[in-house]
């Protein structure tokens, strides 16, 4: 068939919504990063999600909004927004955030193109993040699989890498990370597309390929409610207490400190010396904290 002719037909197929669907499950990039197969076996079966609360719902929204804000920061490098990508064979289909191109006047060497991830967090996270000096390990896969998507969809472009863009939606902070492709990548994908083969074909679920026990992203999970070895480990996790690391929390009070004495100047009323009592009223700390 004629090049136009097929192309006439797509869109008036799309004008009328007859548009032929792909039925089978599909999960996108961030459920494909969680790195619990577990999880996107779930997904996969269409096992309900908790709604949302508000709070979490305004942080999408804030979060979605900045992505459009931070993608156009990289100005004319920009190649597109939102690229589009569909892999039938792992039944992974989503958006990255942006192509850029980098060329060799700005980026020397490194130049080509790089698949963009933006994150928005909140200031904890962002100082964990800061702390450790690397990507979250779910954003960093994430990443990886909008270069292998992006690089599979459309063959033609040579995806050089990818680049994590975290801001600070409290402070308007960011930090930047440069992600090289991980042929390791593959074998993860590989577990998720026979873990999809499992529970489509079969209704089995991969119930030992999951994450570790001590693992965060129990806590977070969607799927939470229906997954006893989540609960498990959630229970187990609860039972230790919460553990921030200690050069998280020192650099989260030393940024408190600085903030409230610059904001102390402003005002015309610099601080002297302060005893240890006058900082722990400062900064709100009780005697039950001691504890």
């Amino acid at each position: 068939m004629d090049l136009v002719v097929k192309l006439q037909q797509m869109i008036e197929e799309n004008i009328a919504g007859r548009a032929v669907r792909d039925e089978s499950p599909t999960i996108g990039p961030s459920s494909a990063a969680r790195g619990c197969v577990l999880a996107v076996a779930y997904e996969l079966l269409g096992m309900p999600k908790p709604e949302p609360d508000p709070r979490s719902f305004r942080a999408m929204q804030v979060g979605t909004d900045g992505h459009r804000r931070i993608v156009r920061y990289f100005g004319h490098y920009v190649v597109g927004r939102e690229l589009f990508f569909h892999d039938r064979e792992y039944g992974i289909r989503g958006y990255c955030d942006a192509l850029l191109y980098l060329p060799p006047d700005f980026a020397g060497e490194r130049a080509g193109l790089y698949a963009l991830e933006v994150k928005t967090t909140g200031g904890l996270e962002f100082e964990r993040i800061r702390a450790g000096g690397r990507p979250r390990e779910d954003h960093a896969r994430q990443c990886q699989i909008y270069i292998w998507g992006v690089s599979r969809y459309y063959p033609l472009f040579q995806v050089r890498g990818g680049i994590i863009f975290y801001e600070n939606r409290d402070s308007l902070e960011h930090l930047i990370y440069l992600v090289d492709p991980d042929p390791a990548i593959g074998a993860y994908l590989d577990r998720l597309k026979r873990a999809r083969e499992g529970v489509l074909g079969r209704g089995e679920l991969p119930l030992d390929d999951r994450l570790p026990d001590e693992h965060w992203a129990h806590q977070y999970c969607p799927f939470l409610d229906i997954c006893p070895p989540g609960q498990e480990a959630v229970r187990r996790q609860r039972a230790q207490g919460p553990r921030v690391p200690d050069q998280v929390v020192a650099d989260m009070l030393a940024r408190k400190l600085l903030a409230r004495k610059q904001a102390e100047r402003r005002q015309g009323r610099l601080a002297g010396p302060r005893s240890l009592d006058d900082l722990a009223a400062a900064l709100g700390w009780t005697a039950e904290d001691d504890g």
